[in-house]
């Protein structure tokens, strides 16, 4: 969810068709192995990072003329906690807040304890011949950060009412005195209910090199190429006379997949939707500038630091080959864009080095890609029967914009989609273990 002020937000008739979900899971987990019906009365939410968007946000850059407040800049990596840069994240909070208020509510709802309110009820009985009651569920929900919601887990009391925010927005039931969780271990509770589902969860940046640095209260890579790169160009297009559909387009670039292909996706919107072939070149020439201008950010060169080739040497490569349109063009640079992906996206690798560290699980859920995916990495025999350890990955529900299969002209399609997965315990859903849901809609 964004302030809007890049890309489109989810709308609230996803997190309408969600909350629809939640009471058809309710009810088939009452469901025993013994073919019995007996009402559950707790069902746990996890969102897994990522949920509130603050790095696509343009207040980033438009704060730097904010003087009153302070006259510096503020960056993840600069002055966040001054007076001027809790003030800005909780300003993109409170704007991403009251422009998805319609989404929140159906979060909201599922955890209130008011009486008429829309929370989840099931009926207590399958009897029969005998009129069932209604049975409230009662809901948790609980927030786990990712990359682009890190700032909620720095642990600082000034802080704190910015948690607040979140959390009244969206019914969340952890305490906002205390960082959002990363790791499940940040939380208590939140541990205990992902065992008794032999489940680890977490959103999956700090697998990408490019979006965490040792510890998730530090500025990544990521966020510098979103907030002066990727969030700049758009503004700059704005300031000039240009297709409205263009510049409307133009607002996704973060939801391009995978994001190693936004330059060759960028040239392609130019040439599609400016007819002007002089416009056409001073808009290519700006993207050229912005690269340049990004990779000789301070910030950029301090990361690094060993003075070895690494994931900074290989991204200011590729941004380099971005500025020349034959190349980013070139089916040589299409094919490493994916090889890429396949390397760093691969979180299948990762389970069987997480599964040394949390052996109580057998299920082990990420995020981060925005590609749902259920996939068994391993297999053991016990008590003759097979049993798999599986990797899922969550997806997204924002647009994605991917390159066609049969690629002839560069021309990117896109749709929306939605994605999750349950777990049930012990003897729920008769027996089973998970569930996983998706869907997509046209754009």
């Amino acid at each position: 969810l964004t302030d809007q002020t890049t890309g489109t937000n989810i709308g609230a008739d996803a997190f309408e068709i969600f909350s629809n979900q939640i009471r058809n899971i309710a009810e088939k987990a009452s469901w025993r192995s013994d073919t019995e019906y007996r009402p559950i009365e707790q069902l746990d939410i996890i969102l897994l990072g990522d949920v509130f968007d603050l790095i696509r946000s343009t207040k980033w850059s438009e704060s730097d003329s904010q003087k009153e407040i302070g006259n510096y800049k503020v960056r993840p990596w600069r002055n966040l906690k001054t007076k001027k840069g809790i003030h800005l994240l909780e300003q993109i909070t409170k704007e991403i807040i009251d422009k998805n208020q319609g989404g929140l509510s159906h979060l909201r709802n599922l955890t209130s304890k008011r009486k008429f309110s829309k929370r989840v009820v099931i009926p207590d009985s399958k009897t029969p011949n005998r009129k069932a009651k209604n049975f409230y569920v009662d809901v948790d929900i609980y927030y786990m950060i990712g990359n682009h919601d890190w700032f909620y887990c720095i642990k600082d009391k000034r802080f704190d009412n910015l948690r607040k925010l979140v959390k009244e927005s969206i019914g969340l039931s952890h305490d906002h005195s205390k960082p959002f969780p990363h790791e499940p271990s940040d939380n208590k509770t939140l541990n205990r209910i992902l065992k008794k589902h032999k489940v680890y969860a977490a959103h999956g940046d700090k697998f990408d090199k490019y979006n965490f640095r040792e510890k998730r209260n530090k500025a990544s890579y990521g966020d510098a190429l979103v907030i002066e790169l990727l969030n700049q160009f758009p503004i700059q297009m704005d300031k000039k006379n240009l297709p409205k559909e263009f510049i409307r387009e133009l607002k996704e670039i973060d939801n391009v997949r995978p994001i190693e292909l936004i330059p060759l996706w960028l040239y392609s919107l130019i040439e599609n939707l400016i007819p002007n072939f002089e416009i056409q070149n001073d808009c290519k020439k700006l993207w050229r500038d912005l690269i340049k201008r990004f990779t000789n950010l301070t910030f950029i060169k301090s990361l690094d630091v060993d003075f070895k080739p690494d994931y900074t040497d290989f991204m200011e490569f590729s941004l380099k080959a971005a500025r020349f349109e034959k190349i980013v063009e070139s089916q040589i640079f299409i094919k490493l864009a994916k090889l890429l992906v396949e390397k760093y996206d691969g979180f299948e690798n990762k389970v069987i080095e997480e599964s040394r560290k949390h052996p109580y699980a057998k299920y082990f859920v990420y995020g981060h890609t925005h590609e749902h995916k259920i996939l068994p990495v391993n297999s053991e025999l016990k008590k003759k029967k097979i049993s798999g350890k599986y990797y899922f990955n969550t997806g997204t529900w924002k647009p994605i914009h991917q390159l066609p299969k049969i690629n002839i002209n560069n021309r990117f399609v896109n749709h929306n989609v939605m994605s999750y997965v349950v777990f049930f315990k012990d003897d729920e859903r008769k027996g089973k273990s998970f569930e996983t849901w998706s869907g997509a809609l046209d754009a």
